[in-house]
């Protein structure tokens, strides 16, 4: 068992000596989500001016989008019937579309298709955080997640199940259940982690786009989705996602080899 936490460990240091920053990250989305303790109704009908013009600093395009939400219902004494009702997301894209906020009386979240920097993140959200909160001083979140889901690709690399040179041992060991691992058609799996306060899903492995047939594309994903379920004001939020983002770089440090960090290095 030592030997195999120093091997863990060695890394991490290796990357401390080299000082240097990934210039390229295989991230295919990152959400900061928040939702509200009591839903806001004013949010509903519309994004009060004030509101508005603060997104608009970072989120320029306007998208406003309805839902219609069909229930059936069952009774006993009426039977089924059918209801709808009619909800509003209220969206807002970045000028190059690479990221956008929704916000609903319920929920909003902020979604990045191209991430930059942790440091973006939290501006954005302070941004959106403080006008509606300002704006609705009695607001509270009873959620708060951030999530990041890498979707790491070496398409022109045969053994797409081979990942020894870039990943952990211990996230492949699956792989070495199959007698011929040619016949894997999907090995993803989860792990759940309660810290307290807070708590983190990790969900890992090939879950293959081309699905029942046998894995042909080199496509691992990790995906890691840590969040709080309490009740917080506005000024708790950047300190809390700022523990949520330390917590899963330290796990994806930890399940990476020095072969996947040279390739994120170089770029």
């Amino acid at each position: 068992m030592a030997k195999k936490k120093a091997a863990k460990r060695a890394p991490a240091k290796a990357k401390e000596k080299t000082g240097k920053e990934y210039k390229k990250n295989f991230l295919k989305q990152v959400i900061a989500r928040i939702d509200f303790a009591l839903p806001i109704s004013e949010l509903d009908s519309g994004v009060p001016k004030e509101i508005a013009k603060a997104i608009k600093k970072s989120f320029a395009i306007a998208e406003p989008k309805k839902q219609v939400l069909q229930q059936v219902l069952f009774s006993t004494s009426a039977g089924v019937h059918q209801s709808k009702s009619e909800t509003h997301q209220w969206i807002y894209h970045s000028k190059d579309r690479s990221k956008l906020v929704n916000i609903t009386g319920e929920f909003f979240y902020i979604e990045y298709k191209k991430y930059t920097s942790f440091a973006t993140l939290l501006q954005d959200m302070k941004l959106v955080c403080n006008a509606i909160f300002d704006t609705f001083t009695t607001a509270q979140a009873k959620r708060l997640g951030l999530r990041y889901i890498d979707n790491i690709e070496f398409p022109k690399e045969a053994k797409p199940t081979d990942w020894s040179k870039y990943l952990d041992a211990d996230l492949l060991s699956g792989f070495n259940l199959a007698d011929d691992q040619a016949t894997i058609a999907r090995n993803f799996n989860v792990l759940e982690f309660n810290y307290g306060d807070m708590r983190m899903r990790f969900q890992y492995g090939m879950p293959n786009p081309d699905f029942p047939a046998a894995i042909k594309r080199k496509q691992f994903v990790l995906d890691y989705d840590a969040y709080c379920d309490q009740l917080l004001g506005k000024d708790d939020i950047a300190p809390q996602l700022t523990r949520f983002h330390d917590k899963i770089k330290a796990s994806f440090e930890q399940v990476i080899t020095e072969g996947l960090r040279e390739v994120m290095i170089n770029g």
